[in-house]
């Protein structure tokens, strides 16, 4: 019922993954609403627990799900299902890190192998972002990507518990959830066919229009894609 409702109010919706004891229910704690107890011991997250969060006009929903362990048994994977399924139907997934951990690298990856289990693809870099978490008792406060390839701006280091870095990060969750969208027209020759492709290729083409050896396109899509393609192909929009 609730997801059919989210659904309906097209309300995004952000799941907190992280292996045990990363400090995820602290950090649902700190967005503004009810809380839940953050208890030192595996799998006290029983539910999904779900809150509404964001600015005005910038809403959506976080769910805190259950904490991973390695060889997650399948008779849990039965019992916490619910939570799990949240994971599925995310617009964003969050995963926080215990960077205080000396063996975090293992642990990122025990979650990022997970979620390639329940069939999160771990390759949709625009779907995840890392929160490197407890920073207040590293050792250092600034660590590379544990999801190779991960972009500096998917990246925020806080400690949930002191509030630290709390600020960018909710701008950043607001940022990734509602880009801004923009419609333009390019015009191509037809010869260009690697610009060509690589639109169509990343369903940015809303509509086309063949004149001769010229094509003009309309484009959909937001700044960080046109910055891409600007970056690739180096050519101005029109």
């Amino acid at each position: 019922m609730q997801r059919n409702q989210r659904l309906k109010n097209s309300i995004p919706l952000v799941s907190f993954v992280g292996y045990t004891n990363a400090g995820k229910s602290t950090l649902f704690n700190a967005f503004p609403n009810k809380k839940t107890k953050a208890e030192n011991r595996l799998f006290s997250t029983l539910d999904p627990y779900l809150k509404k969060c964001g600015s005005y006009k910038k809403e959506y929903i976080i769910s805190d799900t259950v904490g991973f362990i390695r060889d997650l048994p399948t008779s849990l994977v039965i019992a916490f299902r619910a939570t799990l399924e949240e994971i599925a139907f995310s617009d964003l997934i969050v995963h926080v890190v215990d960077v205080s951990d000396e063996f975090a690298d293992k642990n990122a990856e025990v979650v990022y192998n997970t979620l390639e289990e329940l069939g999160v693809d771990t390759g949709d870099k625009n779907r995840i972002i890392e929160v490197h978490n407890k920073i207040d008792v590293s050792i250092h406060q600034r660590f590379p990507p544990f999801l190779k390839g991960l972009e500096k701006d998917k990246i925020f280091s806080i400690s949930a518990k002191e509030k630290q870095g709390l600020e960018k990060l909710f701008h950043g969750i607001e940022n990734k959830l509602y880009k801004q969208i923009l419609k333009e027209n390019i015009i191509l020759d037809v010869t260009e066919t690697e610009k060509i492709k690589w639109l169509y290729q990343n369903h940015l083409v809303k509509s086309s229009e063949l004149k001769e050896s010229i094509i003009k396109l309309e484009l959909i899509w937001d700044g960080e894609e046109k910055q891409k393609f600007n970056e690739i192909f180096a050519l101005t929009v029109l």
